[in-house]
């Protein structure tokens, strides 16, 4: 979480990281997150994510705003598959909506 929350007080923009503190408790408060997480001992998946977070930090300290982008998106798509593999898809509670996707749109400025 402290990685995440950082990235919310770098902004400076409070009504941010309110938003990241409520929905950050929302997803602690989820019985399936609750449930996904008891498959997370294993340290690998969190050694993916690691690798993640260092692609999405170099990319803010370079101030390079299309790859921090692209960094964010991808990690939360790795995120997302790693989970949906996690999951029970037949568990009456599985809530197929978290793991929609949208593809990742860059627009370049004219």
């Amino acid at each position: 979480m402290e990685f995440h929350l950082a990235i919310a007080e770098a902004t400076h923009n409070s009504m941010l990281v309110d938003l990241f503190k409520q929905s950050w408790q929302w997803r602690v408060d989820n019985p399936m997150w609750n449930q996904l997480h008891t498959h997370l001992k294993d340290t690998r998946y969190r050694s993916e994510w690691l690798i993640d977070h260092k692609l999405i930090l170099a990319a803010l300290v370079k101030k390079d705003s299309k790859a921090a982008k692209a960094a964010m998106w991808q990690h939360l798509e790795n995120v997302k598959n790693r989970l949906l593999e996690l999951s029970d898809t037949d568990d009456l509670n599985f809530d197929g909506y978290l793991f929609s996707s949208w593809p990742l749109v860059v627009v370049e400025n004219e």
